[in-house]
């Protein structure tokens, strides 16, 4: 790597000959400079140095800031009605089930009364989604509608990023276009901004003399748009005293992940708190100029040109540019700002598009073709047992001098934000692999982070808070085509968020499988607390969740966890909070829009929740799809609801099959809403056990502050066949448990020939 040696101005000697003096004469006004290491001007013709050096000016002050305009933007879901029409409404008896249908604001504020469950950290979709459960497929809807318009915009990384922030109820600032120099002049303006010292001068940057030109003019407005995203982040840094930059990007991440480091944010001190709550969409709409700028770049032109080779040092990182032969990129402790490979079979080594330092404010990677490998340094594994990737040198989570499997690793890559904005996208069609531990493919905290995959039969495998996955942030993972894609990982990833955030995985099509490890084969690293010693607490494919505590100085409610696949026949596997899920006001919704699916897990899953969430599993499409046959499922499942929850369960068409677990497929206690609706269909209906379809109990509730639990089971359409051992469930039939309404529960279950539920998915709704 080329390294880069700085010399204060003026860069005028007297004793350098007057050859020398007319040139330094003339670039007088250009202040300090950086050269190449050993060929300072001073040693070498002028001929052979002016070449290479082009303007490199520091202005005095640094370059403004583009206009950031916060637009006025409606949560989409705010127009969703309360209640539906059609055979559900009609069954729950509108009238009398109008105050109880939802658990709303009135409840939050009644129970112990609910200062710790009123926190600004609140988001507005979970909030309308507990409100008007009702409202699924309107809900479902608008959140999907905007990622499918966005997949098929302009700019779909850009437009997913702004229809997030939007979902949020931050929504992007806007960034105006104007026109403000070259890449050369945004490169120098980078290194004004930070204002790097030495020997008491500003420093400058060299353009060397071979980056492509051609190159260099079309990346103009994306350099400029980085330089945007690194001014927002050191305008939010003005605001720190107590933190620094470097401390939010170290642990920022460690409230959701236990790290040797034993450093984390104090939701209880004023900075904190002030920090991870304050407007991010000035951020989110830098990160989404710098999407839309690189994508308006004709990367075409340059795919497969080789033998290029670029080295450009600024403050904020490295500026690398290499050529379409098969790079090997090393583990490396440096700084990169941008780095663009313009084709081959390529193995990255190093943290990847990750903010590496609090300086690494922005991050971008841009690969564009071959079958790459994007990878970690491994170590030994050590007492890990079952399925795992291995460690890395940080090695693993130990308690009591034992090895509990989770990893510890303080390594993000792949499209991963720590504080600021970082983003790889993959533009080939290439077969393409990506290994990480944790906090990576499509990571955020206090940032965004993506990833973006063009196409090809991909490999994902991460162990934790990755794939999709934000916290006081937006992470996505955006896969385009119709490859069919791999997913692996074991905990909080997959469409996950955390408090303040929002996790999204993305895949436009083929036949793809999701697995968020169950068990890893019965030595789980992620022990959840339902089935300790027995599974994982996946918290994957769709969920949302919060930090639980009932002290209104620390508790924060959840984020928005959410998986869109587009098309195809998919699996989906975990375990327990898996698949449409919600914990302490969290929201996650999985939607599967199209083909013949396969749902498994254990335990709080496929449109569940507890304690204040919301979870949904919408299922669009027309394909047979199979519920519960490959895990045996141990209970609250396919709409199940728990502590003033909201799960909802909905499959639009075709001839499905469901295997109940006790206690699921539309059930609600302690004060909850679910539903489980099936439209159209000639369904098969299987369980061992009773107490399934439609049954409202107040069950270990505690206190329920007279609020009633309710729960809706309906079929509507096709002959259904049910093997269910007791009770009186089948085909054409009314029912409910408990068999009448009560003051505490009430439930209702209903098979019908035809008719309209009034809950669909899509414009149906």
């Amino acid at each position: 790597m080329k390294t880069v040696k700085c010399f204060p101005r003026p860069l005028f000697r007297a004793d350098l000959g007057p050859r020398l003096f007319l040139w330094a004469m003339g670039l007088a006004s250009l202040g300090s400079a950086c050269f190449p290491e050993g060929h300072p001007p001073w040693l070498e013709e002028p001929e052979d140095v002016l070449p290479s050096v082009p303007q490199v000016p520091i202005p005095s002050d640094p370059p403004p800031t583009s206009p950031f305009t916060a637009p006025r933007v409606t949560n989409p879901v705010e127009i969703c009605p309360r209640m539906a029409s059609g055979l559900a409404a009609s069954l729950v008896e509108e009238g009398a089930a109008s105050r109880v249908w939802g658990v709303g604001a009135e409840t939050i504020r009644d129970y112990a009364d609910g200062k710790y469950l009123q926190d600004e950290f609140a988001l507005p979709v979970a909030l309308v989604a507990r409100e008007r459960p009702m409202a699924v497929g309107c809900i479902e809807e608008q959140l999907t509608d905007g990622f499918l318009a966005s997949a098929s915009g302009s700019s779909v990384v850009a437009e997913m990023i702004n229809h997030a922030s939007v979902i949020l109820g931050a929504p992007a600032w806007e960034v105006s276009g104007l026109k403000r120099g070259s890449f050369a002049d945004a490169v120098v303006g980078i290194c004004a901004l930070y204002q790097m010292e030495r020997d008491g001068a500003a420093e400058g940057c060299v353009i060397p003399q071979s980056m492509p030109s051609d190159l260099a003019e079309a990346l103009g407005p994306t350099m400029w748009a980085i330089y945007d995203g690194l001014a927002v982040r050191k305008e939010r840094d003005e605001t720190l005293t107590a933190r620094t930059p470097d401390w939010w990007r170290d642990h920022g991440g460690h409230n959701l992940f236990p790290s040797k480091l034993k450093d984390s944010f104090n939701a209880d001190f004023d900075e904190d708190r002030a920090y991870l709550h304050a407007d991010r969409g000035k951020l989110y709409g830098a990160a989404e100029a710098i999407a839309r700028a690189i994508t308006a770049v004709p990367w075409d032109q340059f795919a497969g040109k080789a033998e290029v080779k670029v080295d450009i040092a600024t403050p904020a990182g490295w500026i690398w540019v290499r050529g379409s032969e098969a790079d090997n990129y090393p583990a490396t402790t440096e700084d990169i700002l941008l780095l663009i490979d313009l084709g081959g079979d390529d193995k990255y080594l190093h943290q990847v598009a990750s903010n590496t330092s609090g300086a690494n404010a922005v991050s971008v990677a841009i690969d564009l073709g071959g079958n790459d490998r994007y990878i970690y340094p491994e170590a030994e594994n050590v007492g890990l047992a079952g399925i795992r990737l291995p460690t890395d040198p940080d090695g693993t989570i130990t308690e009591g001098g034992k090895v509990q499997g989770a990893s510890a690793s303080e390594s993000s890559r792949q499209g991963a934000a720590r504080n600021g904005i970082a983003m790889l996208f993959d533009l080939g069609d290439g077969q393409d692999s990506y290994l990480a531990l944790r906090a990576s493919q499509g990571y955020a905290h206090q940032g965004v982070g993506v990833i973006f995959d063009a196409g090809g039969h991909d490999y994902y495998w991460a162990e934790d808070g990755s794939q999709g996955a934000g916290q006081f942030g937006i992470g996505l993972l955006i896969d385009a085509g119709v490859g069919q894609d791999t997913y692996r990982s074991s905990h909080a990833s997959q469409g996950f968020g955390y408090v303040g955030g929002m996790g999204l995985l993305f895949d436009e099509g083929g036949n793809d499988d999701y697995e968020c490890h169950p068990d890893h084969n019965g030595q789980p690293a992620y022990t959840a607390s339902q089935l300790p010693g027995k599974a994982n607490a996946s918290m994957c494919q769709g969920a949302g969740l919060g930090f639980r505590i009932r002290d209104e100085r620390y508790s924060m409610s959840g984020g928005i966890g959410f998986l869109l696949d587009v098309e195809g026949n998919d699996n989906y596997t975990g375990g327990v909070y898996v698949q449409g899920t919600g914990y302490w006001q969290g929201f996650g919704l999985l939607a599967d829009r199209n083909g013949e699916d396969n749902y498994d897990a254990l335990y709080y899953a496929q449109g569940a929740a507890a304690h204040f969430g919301v979870g949904m599993l919408a299922d669009g499409g027309g394909g047979d799809d199979n519920v519960g046959f490959k895990l045996s499922a141990e209970t609250f499942v396919m709409g199940a609801a728990q502590d003033f929850s909201v799960g909802v369960f909905i499959n639009e068409d075709g001839d499905d099959a469901y295997k109940f677990a006790p206690v699921s497929g539309g059930v609600a206690s302690c004060g909850s809403v679910s539903m489980f609706i099936d439209n159209q269909g000639e369904d098969m209906y299987q369980a061992n056990v009773g107490l399934v379809a439609g049954y409202a109990t107040v069950a270990s509730c505690g206190s329920n502050h007279g609020l009633t639990s309710s729960a809706l089971f309906l079929d509507v359409g096709g002959v259904d066949f049910w093997n269910l051992q007791g009770g009186n469930q089948t085909n054409d039939r009314t029912w409910a448990f408990p068999d009448a309404p009560t003051d505490d529960a009430r439930a209702f279950a209903q098979d019908v020939a035809s008719g309209d539920s009034g809950i669909h998915l899509g414009p149906q709704h």
